[in-house]
């Protein structure tokens, strides 16, 4: 637990301390890495990093933000679903509720976001002819996750989110 000390002069002349911890802050920034899965192709190899910078409207109603980054490559012949090799690229700037199933005086917190914002994903993937095609969706992006916070730092969960929706399993720390 964070705790900050805060020395005051006193009319007397005496000085008094003051501490607070970090359950009455107003403002956290988070970071996370993770693994994309897709929905219905899971890559031969993945990463996930965002920031998630919040604020406190109240114990257990956030404002939550996300930015984040999200590599998949997948393998030509690998029997995926539904790529047949190349890498997807997803990118995010989204924003919305946090919402918090117990009071802030606990050690284990579940929350679930729901947020929304811009987004863009630039898939390549080889056709039938065995050239490399590139597609590009976007313009907004999504994210619903259910997480469990440990001890205000750290967190754990997974989303389904992005452009190109994928399901994401993250590991966070909150700064």
């Amino acid at each position: 637990m964070l705790m900050t000390s805060t020395v005051f002069a006193q009319n007397d002349g005496n000085l008094r301390t003051e501490q607070k911890t970090d359950a009455g802050r107003s403002f956290i920034f988070g970071t996370s890495i993770g693994y994309p899965l897709g929905i219905f192709d899971i890559p031969n190899a993945g990463i996930y990093v965002g920031i998630h910078p919040r604020w406190r409207i109240s114990d257990i109603f956030w404002i939550d933000t996300q930015i984040s980054y999200s590599h998949s490559r997948f393998d030509r012949d690998d029997d995926i679903f539904s790529h047949d090799g190349g890498q997807t690229n997803s990118y995010s700037a989204i924003f919305g509720p946090r919402l918090y199933m117990m009071g802030s005086n606990k050690n284990i917190r579940p929350y679930a976001n729901l947020l929304i914002g811009y987004g863009a994903t630039v898939d390549q993937e080889y056709n039938a002819d065995d050239e490399l095609k590139y597609a590009t969706f976007g313009v907004y992006s999504f994210s619903f996750g259910i997480y469990l916070e440990i001890n205000k730092r750290f967190f754990f969960g997974g989303a389904v989110e992005g452009a190109h929706t994928e399901a994401v399993v993250k590991l966070g720390y909150n700064l």
